[in-house]
């Protein structure tokens, strides 16, 4: 810098020092160290390749393996620095042993979900070029398609949360140091509009439900406190069209829905093929359904566009009430405009048995005989109707919804807890 102030002229590629100054590379300095150790010849040679030792160390399989006498399970930097003071008698410094690791193209990463177990179904291929053939239709169309799923649920209260945060330091979040279990009586002990008061014995757990406008990236999320059943699925599609989609698509009298196999929604069961045609007679709309075969979930959009985002923004945050739940859903987003709307439903929804446990006491209240038996007029229509057997069948279909004098009528309407 004085020389520079001086008014000394440098011009791009001058040296200020001559050739070969700084810090001797580290194979230089461990083949000096090695020589001077005594080693010679071909044991010199071999002695000195600290690279292809740290490389060996690193790479070598049975210090991951739990059932042999590895020193170690998980290797670290700080272990692979011990390691090589312990075959060569030199000790490097950390971020040395680290440069050298990354060199040899090693970086810390996490289990990728890949080998399917079991097979892969033979009609995998075929069903993803049905639902790519579905989505081009629908987006000629400009009709909507929605990709759903539900997501783990979510316990209320001030229980630790994995992730980190940006906090002052030495003020880390205070959270509880067990997790045991507390009702919503617990979390709202002067009661709430959220939760009907039948539920307020009951575990304070919640059920997040996704539904992800894949043409506009934006999604909707509704928190049921009760069961996750197909009719709370209807109910999170039906809210998702009176809030989003009926604005967004106007004119649009179909709807593509794509889903897993399983579930509250699965493939085979009545059940969602009733909320299905529940959805078709609160909306109007012709619903077609595809579902993703066996084994892969993570394809569905849902996954990596919405959940991923939501799961990140909840990171290292207590859920302390169903607020908090639905208010950082809703600030998950990302850089190509992902915006998410969260409610919560406070309806009971009961399972079938449940159901007829209510029919045999006498308890029909507002009418939910209307959502017990089977009704047989479902209006659907399965894609490769010639082949019964075939899991294309199953997967693809079409209800259309009924006459208004054939609607469905009490199935919104809340219910009473057995």
């Amino acid at each position: 810098m004085q020389e520079v102030l001086e008014g000394q002229i440098f011009n791009k590629g001058d040296h200020n020092r001559k050739h070969g100054g700084g810090r001797w590379p580290i194979e230089k300095k461990h083949r000096m160290e090695m020589a001077k150790k005594g080693f010679t010849g071909i044991d010199l040679d071999a002695a000195a390749d600290i690279i292809g030792i740290i490389d060996d160390i690193v790479d070598d399989c049975s210090y991951g393996d739990p059932m042999s006498n590895a020193k170690w399970i998980n290797v670290t930097v700080q272990k692979v620095r011990d390691e090589v003071l312990a075959r060569t008698g030199c000790c490097y410094g950390h971020a040395t042993i680290k440069r050298v690791i990354k060199k040899l193209g090693y970086s810390f990463q996490k289990n990728q979900k890949y080998d399917q177990v079991g097979k892969a179904h033979p009609e995998r291929d075929a069903q993803f070029c049905r639902i790519a053939e579905e989505r081009a239709s629908f987006e000629a169309s400009g009709d909507p398609i929605i990709s759903i799923d539900t997501k783990a649920k979510m316990q209320l209260g001030n229980y630790y949360h994995s992730g980190r945060e940006l906090r002052k330091k030495h003020d880390p979040r205070k959270v509880w140091d067990h997790d045991f279990a507390c009702t919503f009586g617990d979390i709202y002990p002067e009661g709430s509009s959220l939760i009907p008061p039948e539920l307020m014995k009951n575990l304070a757990i919640v059920s997040p439900y996704g539904v992800y406008d894949v043409r506009r990236n934006v999604g909707f999320v509704l928190f049921g406190v009760s069961r996750d059943t197909s009719e709370f699925v209807a109910e999170a599609i039906i809210r998702w069209w009176e809030v989003q989609g009926k604005a967004a698509y106007p004119n649009s009298k179909r709807l593509l829905i794509l889903a897993d196999g399983g579930g509250s929604n699965k493939a085979r069961g009545y059940l969602w093929k009733e909320a299905v045609h529940q959805i078709g007679d609160a909306t109007g709309l012709k619903i077609s359904v595809c579902h993703y075969p066996p084994g892969t979930s993570k394809y569905n959009p849902i996954e990596r566009r919405l959940w991923s985002q939501v799961t990140r923004t909840c990171a290292a945050k207590p859920l302390q009430t169903l607020e908090h739940a639905m208010e950082y859903t809703r600030h998950a987003s990302t850089r190509t405009g992902l915006l998410v709307q969260a409610e919560s439903s406070s309806h009971i929804y009961l399972s079938a048995s449940e159901k007829k446990q209510m029919l045999e006491k006498g308890l029909i209240p507002y009418g939910i005989i209307d959502t017990i038996e089977l009704r047989e007029d479902i209006n659907i229509e399965y894609y490769n109707e010639g082949e019964k057997d075939s899991a294309l069948r199953k997967w693809n279909y079409t209800i259309r919804p009924h006459k208004p004098e054939q609607a469905w009528k009490n199935f919104r309407k809340p219910v009473l807890a057995v």
